[in-house]
């Protein structure tokens, strides 16, 4: 791993973050999710010096940067955001979005969309698709979407399920980053991360916020209305961009996934972080190696057809 990132891992992190995770690995079975929430809370309020701007959909409040306030572009990118998708906000995606917006000036939106175990995950891709149609009215026809861990996997499922549908909605292309696609971690990058200090998420971190989840773990291990690797259509996804960040605990997630993808006949393509660990572009603008490799990998990707 690259030493200045190493360093941003287990030195500036640590005054936020680490040093509640780093209990929350010893004692991960004893904490609440009220007690993650909190915390996370904490960290991300940091990010509120990035917001633009914001508008509400159901309740719910969805960033926007923008170069135009009076209107949303014809083609627009929406990136969801990471916490095992019973934690995090539109805030923790913020620095990805300003990111991203400081090197493109598209329009670019990070909702806050619900959350398990107060409703499922089947209901999230329904409350994304209906944002998406409400998009569509005030006047979006084309969508990229990008997600990092479960907003990767929330993209995965909101795409095929758009293709399934009548009313389709035009999704050129899709990013996956530091994916989260199924369900059995006995793999080798789990084993290798088990400890989560050089990967922001051990495993054991991962299989709790499965559990708060997931009301059964066990009856879903194999559902694909959760975990797309197991999805017989994903044939019907449009273009996939997978990235893959070396150290992580679901590194071997990507492979897996990368591979059923090709083998489905799916335009993929697939790009690994040799320095980067879990969710890494949640910090993009504090940290110049991370903002640089962003730049040069995932931000060109995103933009090559729509410069």
């Amino acid at each position: 791993m690259n030493e200045t990132i190493r360093d941003f891992l287990t030195t500036k992190r640590l005054a936020s973050m680490q040093a509640f995770f780093d209990a929350g690995i010893k004692r991960f079975s004893k904490i609440t999710l009220e007690e993650l929430r909190r915390a996370m809370a904490i960290v991300e309020k940091e990010n509120t010096q990035y917001v633009e701007d914001e508008f509400s959909f159901d309740d719910r409040r969805i960033l926007v940067w923008t170069k135009d306030k009076s209107k949303i572009e014809q083609e627009c990118i929406l990136h969801f955001h990471s916490g095992g998708y019973v934690t995090g906000d539109e805030l923790t995606g913020a620095q990805f979005c300003q990111a991203l917006y400081n090197e493109s000036g598209r329009t670019i939106l990070c909702p806050d969309y619900p959350l398990c175990p107060e409703v499922t995950i089947p209901e999230i891709v329904d409350w994304s698709l209906k944002l998406l149609l409400d998009l569509k009215k005030r006047g979006v026809k084309r969508f990229i979407l990008t997600g990092t861990s479960a907003g990767a996997n929330l993209v995965t499922l909101c795409a095929l399920e758009n293709a399934k549908r009548s009313d389709q909605l035009d999704i050129k292309e899709i990013h996956l980053i530091t994916g989260h696609y199924q369900s059995d971690f006995d793999s080798d990058s789990a084993h290798r991360f088990e400890s989560g200090e050089e990967s922001g998420l051990s495993k054991s971190m991962l299989l709790k916020l499965l559990d708060y989840a997931i009301s059964d773990r066990d009856i879903h291990l194999q559902d694909p209305d959760i975990f797309p690797l197991y999805s017989d259509d994903l044939s019907l996804l449009p273009r996939t961009n997978i990235y893959v960040a070396k150290y992580d605990v679901l590194y071997d997630d990507s492979i897996m996934f990368y591979e059923k993808l090709m083998r489905e006949g799916v335009q993929v393509s697939f790009k690994e972080f040799s320095s980067g660990f879990h969710a890494w572009t949640n910090y993009v603008l504090e940290c110049d190696e991370l903002l640089n490799y962003a730049k040069n990998n995932i931000f060109n990707e995103i933009l090559k057809d729509n410069k």
